[in-house]
Order: C-alpha cells, then structure tokens, then sequence
C-alpha cells in the first residue's frame, strides 16, 4: 500500500482550490494559474456559435483572472476615434487559400502514464504500477475537455511511429538489425501491452466517441540511429546520404510498415 501513497497524495490537492468564472483556481510557482477539475465538479466550454447580428463574441484568457472568459461586445463602443460609417471589412469569398483539416494534439506515451500509472524509483532501475492516477469520471472529463463538443472540439490526433521525447526511453521498430528490407521490422512491447491495454488506443477510441469523427495520423520522430549520421536516435540528426539515395525509400516503406 505504502507504494500508492504518490498517486493518492496528487488526488487529494484537488480539494483545495478557490473557483471563480466557472474555474477551480489553483497556483503552482509560476505567476499564474491552472483550472482544476475534481470528481464532482469540472468546468466546460460551451460551444461557438455565431453572435447576435452586429456584435462579436470575445474570449479571454490571462495571467489573473480569466480562463476562456466570454463576452459579447459592439464593434461600435470599441473604436473612439474612427465612425462605425468609416469601417468596411472587404471579404472575397471566391478567392481562397490553404484548408485547414483541423486541430488535435498527441497521443504520447508520456500522456498515457500520466493519467493511467504511477512510476516508482529505486536506486537501480524505474518500474511502473498500473494503477489509475484518475478516476474514471476524470478520465472522461479529461478526454471531452479536449475533444468534446463542450470542450475544444479537436478532430485530429498525432500518433507516434517508434518512441519519441515524451518517450520514456528512445526506441524504434528495427533497432538492432541493419537491414534496408525491414525483415526485423516488430512492435515492442510499448506497442503491444502498454498502449492496447492501458492507454493510447482506448483514449483514441473515447477521443473518436466525443469527437464525432477523429482524424488520426502517424508520425516518426526518429529512424534507427544506424540509419543517421549520428548513429543515435535522441538529438538532432538526418538519413545518411541524399534524397533519393540508398536510405530514402526505404525509410519510407518503414512508415507504411506501420500503417
């Protein structure tokens, strides 16, 4: 039991916090603050709609106060020294640029621990217990603020090809073998038991629920370090060779290997 004592001494700060504008206020060191949410109460973003004709909706966050704070203002009382006659906003809607596809955030192994484990240090190695930092209902709360329709609506998701820096160590899918035609190519056991089970792809399945429609899409932070300059997978570094040459494509039947 001794060894749940840091994960139960996190839940239990949630209880002392001052709430105001619908926020559960809480400072850390820095020179502002969070919104906290606890099991009985967690504060929401209503969805955006289109004002009142003639007015506009702001939102503000800042250091001290506000989180998302609404109100609705006339453009008229915003300007002293120019007439409402004199503005013209001029828009071309037949000439159009880029299209955004939407607005997500990663899947990490880092954000998985952090909701699912507590991670336990002795003086020869790391080991993790999986026990849930969060409750159910603050899971589903942690998950909606994200992706609900009362939360910030995001409809994609980054998920990560190999380890990355939110990683706990750094690895890929053909570390040990140096062969262009990915015959070692395997999942670890990140892949296979730790993300199935415990964390990315049940948050992707309640993210896609509260979504509507999730957009997913795989990135590599890394290739093998036998494939980089540098011979290592942390840091900065590019394939050996040019674009075209002996790395390349098969760097990129690596990512469709994933896929």
């Amino acid at each position: 039991m001794d060894r749940l004592l840091p994960c139960t001494i996190v839940l239990l700060l949630f209880i002392n916090t001052v709430k105001t504008d619908g926020c559960h206020k809480r400072k850390f060191k820095e020179d502002s603050f969070v919104c906290v949410c606890n099991e009985l109460e967690c504060d929401s973003f209503e969805p955006v709609t289109n004002p009142p004709k003639g007015l506009i909706y702001s939102y503000v966050s800042d250091r001290d106060e506000h989180r998302f704070h609404k109100d609705t203002l006339d453009p008229k009382t915003l300007v002293n020294t120019v007439t409402a006659d004199s503005i013209k906003l001029s828009i071309n809607v037949n000439e159009t640029y880029q299209q955004i596809i939407g607005f997500g955030g990663a899947f990490t192994d880092a954000a998985g621990i952090n909701i699912n484990v507590c991670k336990f240090e002795n003086h020869f190695h790391f080991y993790f217990t999986y026990v849930k930092s969060l409750p159910d209902k603050l899971v589903l709360d942690l998950i909606r603020d994200y992706f609900g329709k009362d939360g910030l609506e995001y409809n994609m998701g980054r998920v990560t090809i190999g380890g990355a820096d939110f990683s706990t160590r750094p690895y890929t899918y053909q570390d040990d073998y140096q062969d262009l035609n990915w015959t070692h190519f395997a999942l670890v056991e990140e892949d296979l038991v730790y993300k199935v089970n415990y964390y990315a792809i049940p948050y992707i399945k309640l993210a896609n629920d509260f979504s509507g429609g999730l957009k997913l899409f795989g990135s590599m932070w890394s290739p093998p370090a036998w494939m980089k300059y540098q011979q290592r997978i942390n840091g900065t570094g590019i394939l050996i060779g040019d674009p075209g040459e002996a790395y390349y494509k098969p760097m990129a039947s690596y990512m469709v290997n994933y896929s």
